[in-house]
């Protein structure tokens, strides 16, 4: 309980004391945003990813992140053409990449398998651009 009450009057003073709960619950928030805890998060899962078009796997497990096969696909920006290894667990945005790529960059993503290029399902009016954050 926060120190101070009024004489006579059994609720204590709390605007102080949640003022002061409010904004450690929030610095709390803050702090844990950005933090995932792959192994303890139930809310992380892996998934297994595959071509829409040739309907060959995109897993590989030569090349583990976050201890979980990769989702390999091939990527182009800017005059770069390399491969990106993604998380496979839903909620993780670690990845490897041949090449380092810009925050900034539009990155076009292919299947390394046909070459076909991978899209979502959004329309261009409300398409984001396709690096994830």
């Amino acid at each position: 309980m926060c120190s101070g009450s009024r004489r006579g009057d059994r609720r204590p003073l709390l605007h102080g004391c949640k003022n002061a709960k409010v904004k450690g619950i929030l610095d709390r928030a803050l702090e844990g945003l950005d933090k995932i805890e792959i192994k303890s998060d139930q809310r992380i899962f892996p998934l297994e990813v595959s071509c829409a078009r040739c309907n060959h796997s995109l897993m590989d497990a030569r090349h583990p992140v976050d201890d979980h096969p990769s989702v390999r696909v091939t990527i182009a920006f800017d005059d770069k053409h390399g491969w990106m290894a993604m998380s496979s667990l839903y909620g993780s945005y670690n990845v490897d990449t041949e090449y380092e790529v810009p925050d900034d960059a539009l990155v076009d993503f292919f299947c390394p398998h046909c070459n076909a290029e991978l899209r979502g399902g959004a329309s261009a009016a409300n398409a984001v651009p396709p690096w994830f954050p």
